[in-house]
């Protein structure tokens, strides 16, 4: 369960005139849709971008002469990453905002937020390709002269490559030491699961797919121009893999990749040209990520949406080639399905730490990949694929779960390993093996298919055999719930008789005194 909560604080952020600021946070408001930072009251210093200001939608800050130095950061509020660093980046901002106010008094460094999903032609006039990136720009320099991310340097090494200066003496009295600190390693991604909290139905996974979607191919464009020749061959690969691989009933991402497919010459070329094609079709009614995806928090919709639409098109490319038995040559084995996959997070993922791990974890053959995902024909063959992509997610959820626990530095317990990974014995008991505490793969395999395929006369028989129900609750989910209202029940209706049974007792007590 999630709770909103308020929160009531107070920092020393700055002083002025050798007299502390105390800022009182008196509400941590959340910000404006959008956006990280924007309407919130714990964002100081930061400054988040909101365009008000400037007619030609141009920040004086990023593209003004007269500017001084200054940080900017360039987000996306769906990344992960960009949500978990939110903290960070106002905790380096308060460090060094409070250092230059105490030492290089009279000079200033301002921090800017820029977010990229509001305005995206900005991040496209710096070439932004991932999320997060922090630049450090020099007073009057429209372009960046030092980039922030991963590596954080110590505020009085900012200090020093931006040309405020700070005396040795003051320098050693503060205990610097010019070792860069890596915030990077303290970024833990918020998408490990919480089905229990939202719990999850096929319309909303399929909703949530179409929606990713939908945001990916809006978000194609990293920069003025057309794609470059390797992004547009990896977009006209995926497309034609999901065209493939994607249920005929989620029509509303079939009409997008039959236009953009019949026109796509012209849909590289550039981001209007795209979004043009993209406009010919209506906006879907419910134009939110279920709960069951943002987990109470909206920004992480689009990567929980776009881990639903991979696990469709893994399921769906094993359907598509059982039924091209007889035309071989439509097949897609399960490594070019892989590399497809790949690809695409290459191209077209933001988030830089999320798209660097996932490459790092497939390259590197991890989970036996390269053995696992063949070029061959054969029913077992295209299997792996799904099962592959199922075994990566709920190693991505350990890793996760493993780095949070190390920043807080506590130990993950077997229990804490356990929850990190899907299904669950509630929702699939069909899917263990009790003597080992391990996967069943065929189980599982049935599993995904009732998770992410249609309902069809395959997936009832495959839910008798896991003893599913239809709403996705099992029989002895139901049973226990049952069990457990009689065992209340008996346990009031005993508590009833001992309460009666005491007050006679009392009474004939005060009867025998009485007499």
């Amino acid at each position: 369960m999630f709770l909103l909560i308020t929160f009531y604080s107070s920092v020393t952020v700055a002083r002025f005139g050798g007299m502390s600021q105390q800022i009182k946070a008196e509400k941590i408001s959340t910000p404006e849709s959008g956006y990280l930072y924007l309407g919130t009251t714990d964002s100081y210093p930061i400054i988040d971008y909101d365009g008000n200001h400037e007619a030609s939608g141009r920040p004086d800050f990023l593209y003004g002469p007269d500017t001084g130095p200054r940080v900017v950061e360039f987000y996306a509020p769906w990344c992960p990453h960009c949500k978990k660093m939110r903290p960070h980046y106002i905790a380096y901002a308060q460090r060094v905002t409070k250092l230059v106010n105490e030492t290089a008094q009279g000079q200033e460094i301002k921090f800017y937020a820029i977010s990229c999903v509001v305005h995206s032609m900005i991040c496209k006039d710096y070439k932004i390709a991932g999320y997060p990136r922090i630049f450090a720009f020099l007073p009057g320099q429209q372009t960046p002269a030092i980039d922030l991310f991963p590596k954080m340097p110590h505020p009085f090494e900012l200090m020093d490559k931006l040309g405020l200066y700070v005396d040795e003496d003051t320098k050693l009295r503060n205990n610097y030491v010019p070792e860069s600190e890596s915030l990077a390693d303290r970024v833990v991604s918020l998408m490990i699961r919480g089905e229990m909290s939202h719990p999850r139905s096929k319309r909303d996974t399929f909703h949530d797919a179409v929606l990713s979607f939908n945001f990916s191919m809006r978000n194609l464009f990293t920069t003025h121009g057309p794609l470059p020749d390797d992004a547009s061959k990896t977009l006209h690969q995926w497309l034609s893999f999901l065209r493939k691989a994607i249920p005929r009933q989620l029509v509303e991402i079939h009409r997008v990749i039959d236009s953009v497919l019949k026109d796509f010459d012209s849909a590289i070329k550039s981001e209007e040209n795209m979004l043009a094609i993209l406009d010919q079709f209506p906006k879907p009614l419910q134009s939110e990520w279920s709960k069951s995806c943002t987990k109470g928090q909206s920004e992480m919709g689009y990567t929980c949406g776009l881990w639903e639409l991979f696990h469709i098109a893994s399921i769906g490319i094993v359907e598509w080639n059982s039924n091209t038995r007889e035309d071989r040559s439509k097949a897609v084995s399960a490594v070019d399905a892989g590399n497809v996959l790949r690809d695409f997070i290459a191209h077209f993922f933001g988030c830089d730490e999320c798209r660097t791990n996932f490459l790092k974890a497939f390259d590197s053959c991890e989970l036996d990949r390269c053995n696992r995902l063949r070029p061959t024909m054969i029913t077992r063959d295209w299997n792996e694929f799904p099962l592959w992509l199922f075994e990566m997610h709920n190693a991505v959820n350990l890793r996760l779960m493993r780095e949070q626990a190390n920043e807080e530095k506590r130990t993950l317990t077997e229990e804490d390993e356990r929850r990190t990974q899907w299904p669950t014995r509630l929702e699939c008991p069909g899917c263990y093996n009790n003597t080992v505490a391990s996967f069943i793969k065929e189980a599982v395999l049935q599993h995904l298919r009732i998770e992410y395929w249609p309902d069809d006369q395959i997936t009832q028989e495959y839910r008798k055999r896991l003893g599913e129900t239809l709403d996705g609750r099992q029989p002895h989910i139901i049973f226990s719930a049952i069990e457990l209202f009689c065992g209340l029940l008996a346990l009031a209706l005993l508590l009833g008789y001992l309460l009666r049974k005491s007050l006679l007792r009392r009474r004939r007590n005060l009867n025998l005194k009485a007499n």
